[in-house]
């Protein structure tokens, strides 16, 4: 059975993505043998526990990645072959891959302790170079960018998350090659009712049924989250409360109309919208968010509540099953319309939002990787 090196750049115990749900897909076909960065600065109560483990042809660790970028001196020294070692100490497998997987290009250093003849596949999930992290740091994000031109040069294969993103790569690269398109997708939960919660679900659960107008938000929180426009929002509407639960990197203002419940195991995050007013992406729009092409969006549609997020070119594809706000005021006055219930949720819209989310499957997505992948 052919083997693939799946190189992940965030931990695989992070709140679920696309690396995590194409890596479980690609093990009905092949040998996936996951390395992710193992993280320096990550709370463990951030990380949640996988049962992926246990998916036959899956296999999974972490290998170390040394942030020499970060100190003074080292920052301006080549350490890749540091970064290789670390994996190839790591790797419990010792025969050849037929492939090998990178989610960033951060991870392209790491590379040159795996066979040559393995095929290189580039999948760009985000504009890895407009992560504060990144541009905190002008020499690691010019070398960032340095690696992500050899991998657009050495890739056999390139994947993109958006159409924005694809056009940011090919232009920064100035590599005018073959990108696929294959944007985010929802992972349909399973019929399931729950005999009982985890005491922080429950109590999450009990607080959205007691709020009168409830806007919940699902994700990582980090320093793209608009909390001056959240916060001017619910001072003026004292009966909308905002709900917040996922990891943060980022500080959240003590706010008595904001309620911050942490990370909850993917099973239990359709339990806890269905109890929502609405849902919400208050994201600021940059270059960064520009380029994504929204997991949480397929998943909040599939729900059938009120939708509300900034407007951008991707999320025009969502259109007409969410509503859009170009500016303050616009955000300002969708909340208003949710607080007195104007924007309701019809039956039959809702059947269309179902069904739109049915169609656009990580398995979907899946077909179309293998396609590209084994010429099927």
């Amino acid at each position: 059975m052919k083997q693939i090196l799946y190189l992940m750049h965030i931990p695989w115990g992070w709140i679920k993505q696309r690396p995590h749900f194409f890596a479980e897909k690609l093990a009905k076909d092949i040998i996936v043998d996951v390395k992710y960065k193992q993280p320096f600065k990550v709370a463990k109560k951030h990380l949640l526990t996988s049962k992926s483990e246990t998916i036959s042809n899956l296999f999974i660790g972490s290998f170390l990645m040394f942030p020499f970028y970060k100190l003074p001196i080292l920052r301006y020294f080549t350490w890749g072959w540091i970064q290789s070692l670390s994996l190839k100490l790591s790797l419990k497998k010792k025969g050849t891959y037929d492939f090998i997987w990178l989610t960033s290009p951060a991870l392209y250093p790491s590379i040159g302790c795996v066979n040559s003849d393995a095929k290189i596949i580039y999948d760009c999930m985000d504009d890895i170079a407009e992560f504060p992290s990144s541009k905190s740091s002008p020499v690691y994000c010019k070398q960032l960018i340095n690696w992500e031109m050899d991998l657009m040069k050495q890739a056999d294969i390139v994947l993109c998350s958006s159409e924005y993103l694809k056009e940011k790569v090919i232009s920064r690269s100035g590599i005018n090659r073959e990108v696929h398109i294959i944007n985010n997708a929802i992972s349909l939960p399973q019929i399931r009712h729950f005999d009982s919660f985890p005491s922080k679900v429950q109590d999450a659960i009990n607080l959205l049924k007691s709020l009168k107008c409830s806007l919940l938000y699902i994700g990582t929180i980090s320093q793209w989250f608009d909390f001056k426009l959240i916060c001017e929002a619910l001072d003026k509407k004292e009966d909308v409360q905002l709900v917040l639960i996922g990891p943060k990197d980022c500080d959240i203002p003590s706010h008595k109309q904001i309620h911050y419940i942490g990370s909850v195991e993917r099973q239990y995050i359709y339990s806890l919208m269905e109890q929502a007013s609405a849902l919400v992406m208050p994201f600021i729009v940059n270059e960064l968010i520009r380029s994504v092409n929204p997991v949480k969006m397929y998943e909040y549609i599939y729900m059938e509540k009120p939708i509300i997020a900034p407007h951008y070119g991707e999320m025009e594809k969502f259109l007409p099953y969410i509503n859009l706000y170009h500016d303050n005021d616009e955000f300002m006055s969708l909340v208003d319309q949710l607080s007195k219930s104007e924007l309701q949720i019809s039956s039959e819209k809702g059947n269309e939002m179902k069904g739109f989310a049915e169609k656009n499957t990580w398995e979907s997505r899946y077909e179309e990787v293998k396609k590209i992948l084994f010429n099927v």
